[in-house]
C-alpha cells in the first residue's frame, strides 16, 4: 500500500512485501528458502534501489539473494 509516495507495510507477510517489490521494480522474485512464506515484517520504503531493500530484508530475515538475470532475483 502506498502512502505519500512510500510503501508502508505493517506486520505483513514477507511474500506480500516481495510481491509489491516485484511490481514496483518490474522484477520476478523466486523464493527458494523454505519457511520464508510465513515470515512477517513491518517496513516503510521510499525510492531506495531494490538491492538496498533486499539487503535490509535479507539481513533481518536471514536470507541471501542473487540477481539471476536482468529481470529475475532468487532468494535462498
Amino acid at each position: 500500500p502506498w502512502k505519500d509516495n512510500r510503501m508502508v507495510f505493517e506486520d505483513e507477510l514477507l511474500v506480500e512485501v516481495l510481491h509489491a517489490l516485484e511490481r514496483k521494480y518490474n522484477q520476478h522474485i523466486i523464493i527458494e528458502k523454505p519457511g520464508l512464506s510465513t515470515e512477517k515484517i513491518s517496513l516503510t520504503l521510499d525510492d531506495q534501489p531494490m538491492t538496498d531493500v533486499l539487503k535490509v530484508l535479507g539481513f533481518s530475515k536471514n536470507f541471501n539473494y542473487s540477481q539471476l538475470n536482468d529481470s529475475t532475483i532468487v532468494i535462498r
